[in-house]
């Protein structure tokens, strides 16, 4: 594109909010026309400064007109806010965990930091009975669905969204060379199939070959070439696809490509090299970018996308409370006296009830009277301490110092941060919960509902509109049961 000096004049003229592209500005700088602070004598004592002429202006004045050629378009955005935008779209996560058994506290916590909305992890090893495991790496504000482990080691695959989304089905696909899940979520009218998938490598033991999966792999895709949504296909493919000469990794481009889809990893994702997790969609716009973030918890690198989507909310509940301790003892006591009913009650215990009822409720609701308000939840948690927090500071200047330089010696230094964080978050939490159980040894009630965080997940309720539909579904539930096993019953 080339600028005539009018045009140079016009840009010269725009808000000072107006920021160039990184290569005008590499240009500006090598021809030494950027503006810099005074560094002549004659300011009084550095409290005034000369006016900085435009950038444009020196431009024009430094060219003749019409010579100024080749220069990228201005842009109105501003580079500090790109990072802002960024946050408010839907960060889409996979990444292969080689057991979260192991260090499912770490992973909440890497949920929480990130704000992931869709994390889709594979290698999981959980079976039936981890409902701990579930527990600890769900943080508050979040599901958890998973294929349990079905092979005798490795395999399984997992999801955890943020629960303001909806998941409307989790089907899993019977293949032998892979397991694959499909998710369908919704929120704010927007539909996505997320699928989860993992291929072992192939190995004497499970017989698996690639022509299998390959196979398998098209009948896939055929039956999902219908679908008219976002489309999300990602996990661990244990397939070189940085390898352009291998024959294996053409077909299974060749495939990706008859279907209309893309891959958008281009960067390593195991500590050995090789791009091994793929995020594959049915869209060539629907992703913003893809950073391969390194974490010193498994051998495979999480993959975070960020979607062109508007990013999930975080879900909020309403709360009802009394200000109890604001109510006069005094004042409430000559009130209950006051009672007419309460020194003659009626003989009949059921009126009785009832009428205290009405007369404790009424006088309740004059004291204290019933409020609500709206509470978002939060994944925070009550063992994160100062020292995690500057921990986490330090790791991050160590990955921007190691991604800086590219220097062994500096991801060295990274990886030693990461181990350290680790170490303090599970510290930090058995350190919690110990002294929580010692301080309330005798609070059986405490304890109860300590265990029961623990190691429970709270069972969702059925979608319903109010308490009265609920159990109203749940009598007539019943009542139908019991009228067909009467009816075997009396059959036999």
């Amino acid at each position: 594109m080339q600028y005539s000096g009018k045009m140079l004049h016009l840009l010269n003229n725009v808000s000072s909010n107006t920021r160039l592209l990184t290569p005008v500005w590499n240009t500006i700088k090598a021809c030494k026309l950027q503006a810099g602070p005074v560094t002549h004598r004659g300011v009084r004592a550095g409290t005034r400064k000369q006016k900085s002429m435009g950038v444009i202006q020196q431009l024009h004045q430094h060219f003749p007109t019409n010579r100024i050629t080749q220069f990228p378009s201005v842009t109105s955005t501003c580079d500090k806010c790109e990072p802002v935008l960024r946050k408010n779209k839907l960060l889409l996560t996979t990444w292969n965990v080689r057991s979260v058994c192991n260090k499912a506290t770490e992973v909440g916590d890497y949920i929480t930091e990130h704000n992931i909305d869709l994390l889709a992890m594979t290698e999981t090893w959980i079976k039936d009975t981890n409902s701990h495991v579930i527990n600890e790496c769900t943080p508050n504000g979040y599901s958890f669905c998973h294929t349990p482990l079905n092979m005798s080691s490795g395999g399984g695959v997992a999801l955890v969204y943020k629960s303001i989304m909806k998941l409307l089905s989790w089907k899993p696909f019977n293949f032998k060379s892979f397991e694959a899940t499909l998710a369908t979520l919704s929120y704010n009218g927007i539909s996505i199939k997320l699928i989860v998938l993992y291929r072992p490598p192939p190995n004497k033991r499970n017989k698996f070959t690639i022509q299998q999966f390959l196979s398998e792999f098209g009948i896939l895709l055929e039956q999902l070439s219908s679908c008219d949504s976002h489309l999300f296909i990602v996990g661990d493919f244990n397939l070189h696809i940085d390898d352009l000469q291998n024959t294996n990794t053409k077909k299974f481009t060749d495939i990706i490509d008859s279907f209309g889809l893309k891959q958008w990893v281009q960067t390593s994702t195991h500590i050995r090299g090789h791009i091994l997790d793929l995020i594959i969609t049915n869209s060539e716009s629907v992703i913003d970018s893809i950073d391969v973030h390194h974490q010193n918890l498994s051998d495979h690198c999480p993959v975070h996308a960020r979607v062109m989507l508007q990013k999930p909310p975080l879900q909020k509940r309403q709360v009802m409370y009394r200000s109890i301790s604001a109510i006069s003892s005094d004042v409430f006591s000559s009130d209950i006296t006051a009672i007419p009913d309460l020194c003659r009650p009626p003989t009949d215990v059921h009126s009785a009830i009832a009428t205290y009822n009405k007369h404790l409720s009424n006088l309740l609701d004059n004291h204290a009277p019933l409020n609500k308000r709206i509470e978002t939840i939060r994944p925070n948690t009550k063992w994160y301490t100062t020292e995690i927090r500057q921990a986490k500071q330090q790791r991050r200047s160590a990955e921007h110092k190691w991604r800086t330089t590219k220097l062994q010696i500096h991801l060295q230094i990274y990886k030693d941060k990461c181990h350290l964080v680790n170490k303090l978050i599970r510290h930090a939490k058995r350190n919690h919960y110990t002294n929580l159980i010692k301080d309330n040894a005798d609070n059986q009630r405490s304890l109860f509902r300590t265990m029961s965080s623990l190691f429970n997940k709270p069972t969702p309720l059925p979608t319903h509109t109010s308490t009265q539909d609920l159990t109203q579904r749940f009598s007539q539930y019943y009542i139908s049961l019991r009228k067909s096993v009467t009816s075997v019953i009396a059959s036999t």
